[in-house]
């Protein structure tokens, strides 16, 4: 009886051991089925951005065939197919998933996107001009939600750290008036500029 035991276990053995160590069709000649297919990257990453963002997808597995949703939704291979980079010119998500039979479906992949813009180009009241008396010069800008207004007489660019707008300004001789508008995650707006010529009357 010893005998027969023996055998059964050595037999055993020489059939476990190599299959634990291939697995089913994971040997060198063939693919193994057990694998999952890697998760795809997205880049840029997710963030603000004041731009359409052209966003790549890419698998380390190659072969593989990517997968996407931009509704939320959790992709699967009736989903939209990475062709080319993806043109994001709204806020949105984009969800991949790579497939490749018969690996394994990597996991889900995802990314956000806020794409905001550029801030209003704000203005003067009155317009720059030639006037007989001292002007009291408003700056306004259209947009909700701007952070500050800054402003120069000096002919310089205004910048973030220039003078804050906080109130007309009076203006009494020859002037350049020079302003630009800031909203957080937004980018800076043009600068107005507008030059005022002051021409008292002889009394």
């Amino acid at each position: 009886m010893r005998r027969y035991i023996s055998a059964i276990s050595i037999f055993v053995f020489s059939f476990i051991i190599p299959f634990a160590l291939y697995g089913c069709g994971n040997n060198k000649d063939s693919i193994n089925v057990y694998s999952v297919v890697s998760d795809p990257t997205i880049n840029p990453s997710s963030g603000t951005y004041t731009t359409a963002q052209s966003v790549s997808l890419a698998t380390g597995t190659t072969g593989a065939d990517i997968f996407y949703t931009t509704d939320g939704t959790d992709p699967d291979q009736n989903s939209t197919k990475y062709i080319r980079p993806i043109t994001v010119s709204t806020s949105e998500s984009i969800r991949a998933k790579a497939f490749m039979a018969p690996k394994i479906p990597s996991g889900i992949s995802s990314a956000s996107y806020i794409i905001t813009g550029t801030v209003y180009t704000p203005t003067f009241e009155p317009g720059a001009g030639t006037y007989t008396t001292t002007q009291e010069v408003t700056i306004s800008c259209s947009m909700e939600g701007i952070t500050k207004i800054t402003y120069t007489t000096n002919g310089s660019e205004p910048l973030n750290s220039s003078t804050t707008y906080t109130g007309p300004l009076t203006i009494s001789s020859r002037t350049t008036l020079k302003a630009r508008a800031f909203r957080t995650d937004w980018a800076d707006s043009a600068v107005y500029s507008g030059t005022y010529i002051i021409t008292f009357e002889a009394p």
